[in-house]
């Protein structure tokens, strides 16, 4: 079987059925189609309506609820997406291409690069408690993650230019406004911790000493 534009074609016969909403998945850290084969579905009060991938990597409802519905995202490699949309929201997309971007996150079991410039660390409370679903971030950089049920982030670098690298020797490091020295933060609720790396160098893992304590 085949998706072809708006119409699904069966190898010995043709059923034509409208195609209602294309979802496009982006891999944040590639800029590319995602790794494996993740699960995209809507929930419904009976059962789960599965998308149909196409050839090209898209995936494809010919059908959908009434009313509000969810989108979801599942795959081993990646924090779990969920879109909340309406048939009134998918009116502003072309009829003929109706297509959706979903960008997903990876999460710490991602099969990065053997040279991926990463940090990687924990974020927990002040019983040692682990904390899942905090905000974690480079301060002075745009990129940021989550952390998973276990306390765990993993933040990579991908687009370094010129001016974010320092040379010393044979050794590249990662700089923020010229600093060598990284501050990550994490946030949760009301609730924030810092820690300091005094150095990242591109292309290896830099595991935090400790982990982020959230006060």
């Amino acid at each position: 079987m085949k998706v072809s534009h708006n119409y699904i074609l069966f190898s010995g016969r043709e059923i034509t059925r409208k195609v209602l909403l294309v979802v496009a998945l982006t891999d944040r850290y590639t800029g590319s189609q995602p790794s494996g084969d993740p699960d995209v579905f809507i929930n419904t009060k009976y059962k789960p309506m599965n998308a149909i991938r196409n050839p090209s990597g898209y995936y494809v409802f010919t059908r959908l609820p009434e009313g509000e519905f969810v989108v979801n995202v599942e795959s081993p490699h990646y924090f779990a997406e969920q879109k909340t949309l309406t048939l009134s929201d998918l009116g502003g997309l072309d009829t003929m291409n109706p297509v959706f971007d979903i960008i997903l996150e990876p999460n710490p079991s991602y099969p990065f690069p053997a040279n991926a410039t990463l940090i990687r660390g924990m974020v927990r409370d002040t019983q040692g408690h682990p904390i899942p679903g905090a905000q974690v971030e480079i301060t002075g950089r745009k990129n940021g993650t989550q952390t998973t049920r276990k306390g765990e982030f993993v933040l990579f670098f991908n687009k370094l230019s010129e001016e974010d690298i320092l040379l010393e020797g044979s050794k590249k490091f990662v700089t923020i406004n010229g600093e060598k020295t990284i501050h990550v933060k994490a946030v949760h609720n009301s609730a924030s911790g810092t820690l300091e790396i005094k150095e990242v160098q591109e292309g290896k893992t830099t595991s935090l000493p400790a982990p982020i304590i959230l006060k």
